[in-house]
């Protein structure tokens, strides 16, 4: 991130601010103003609402941190600015209980919150009085998203039935949280897209232990496992080629998990037209 700090430098026009924001801004925080000495702004994911502030004192010459940690930061009250003409982002989850070894979320944004399920289906109403068709459900492991009285499977159906929506999509799920009510609404529900963004960071049993990630290589291929559990659905898989420890013989065990969930993906896909 330094390095891509410097990279700006060297380009910035005259009058230019750099902020940095986000996960690792919160990790870093002052420090990352006397690393980079052009960096005026280093803000937190719990500092967003004060950005328009903190960008004007910016302008006067001003340095600014806001790394404060809310709790109970969730995006209830916010009234998001869209510019997209088709597409809208809607946070409904924030916040990890895992502890991948990985990752710094947790840490940085706490345990899941997740927000009413009355709130999101309001702004999804919103969403379509303004003219656009598909949503996009955010939240770090989105798929545990539980508000103390419904969780993802109520949610899926609950935006999906919203008049004008034509497409639901959703990420980034955890694969630990496919429960078989979300399986269930995903079958039900004719907006959800047939597509599945589904992290698998990595193709070795042993390396996933590793991450702390708690499912196997195996819940992969298996015929009992996501193969079977999300027919129907094409899977976008994240692979983690840079973790510490990722040598040969894994990268090679990663080739052979690439290439078998694609096998498998080409064979789903030929059943399903030979019986159209």
């Amino acid at each position: 991130m330094l390095g891509r700090l410097g990279e700006l430098k060297r380009n910035m026009k005259a009058g230019a601010i750099v902020g940095v924001t986000g996960c690792m801004a919160q990790r870093l925080g002052p420090r990352l103003l006397t690393q980079a000495k052009h960096v005026s702004l280093v803000v937190g994911p719990d500092g967003y609402r004060a950005l328009p502030e903190l960008i004007a004192a910016a302008r006067k010459g001003e340095k600014f941190t806001a790394t404060d940690f809310d709790l109970e930061e969730h995006y209830e009250d916010v009234v998001a600015r869209r510019f997209e003409g088709v597409k809208a982002w809607i946070p409904v989850q924030r916040g990890c209980n895992y502890r991948c070894t990985y990752c710094i979320v947790p840490f940085t944004r706490g345990n899941e919150r997740s927000r009413k399920l009355a709130d999101v289906v309001r702004e999804t109403g919103e969403v379509v009085a303004q003219g656009l068709t598909e949503v996009v459900l955010l939240g770090q492991t989105v798929n545990s998203y539980n508000d103390g009285t419904h969780d993802f499977a109520d949610l899926l159906r609950a935006v999906g039935a919203v008049d004008g929506i034509r497409r639901l999509r959703y990420t980034s799920p955890h694969p630990n949280d496919f429960s078989d009510r979300v399986i269930a609404a995903m079958a039900d529900v004719p907006t959800v897209c047939e597509h599945v963004h589904l992290p698998m960071q990595s193709g070795s049993t042993s390396m996933l232990k590793r991450m702390l990630r708690r499912y196997s290589r195996e819940d992969y291929l298996s015929d009992d496992g996501y193969n079977r559990r999300l027919p129907g659905r094409d899977g976008c898989r994240i692979r983690r080629y840079a973790f510490p420890l990722s040598r040969s013989a894994v990268r090679r065990r990663l080739h052979v998990q690439v290439f078998d969930a694609g096998r498998n993906a080409r064979r789903a896909y030929a059943e399903r037209v030979a019986h159209s």
